[in-house]
């Protein structure tokens, strides 16, 4: 049940409205990038103030996420501890690598046993984050 005498195709509500009017609908997403980009205001405050208008008028979210949610500091701790252990295997990695070139004198070798020692301490690090994240910090 609406107030308009028509509507226009979209995806949500708000296109469907401004779909009436093209023109206006333009200008307003105009405006609204430049909010989004040039705001002094924090993205996060934007977002979360968008998502209490909208409770508040009764509608759901858009679920479009403008704004890149911060780190807290748990997870800021998780990623340096990950980041710290997979650099020690990264470095082991790569030691024993330099130490099988100078016994055997192959250039594949060390490439392989490093490119090897970047992708295992890749692994490490997502296991420890796994781990991390689901013991306390």
């Amino acid at each position: 049940m609406t107030w308009l005498p028509a509507a226009a195709g979209g995806r949500t509500r708000l296109d469907r409205v401004f779909g009436l009017c093209p023109e206006l609908y333009a200008d307003y997403r105009t405006f609204l990038s430049h909010c989004w980009s040039r705001s002094q205001i924090d993205p996060i405050v934007l977002e979360l103030c968008g998502v209490r208008v909208a409770h508040l008028m009764g509608c759901a979210p858009d679920g479009v996420v403008r704004a890149g949610a911060a780190l807290d500091e748990r997870d800021r701790e998780v990623l340096t501890r990950a980041s710290h252990r997979s650099g020690y295997v990264f470095a082991l990695g790569s030691i024993l690598s330099m130490g099988a070139y100078l016994l055997s004198h192959d250039g594949d070798l060390l490439f392989y046993g490093v490119f090897a020692s970047l992708m295992i301490s890749q692994l490490c690090e997502y296991g420890v984050q796994i781990f991390l994240y689901r013991t306390s910090v």
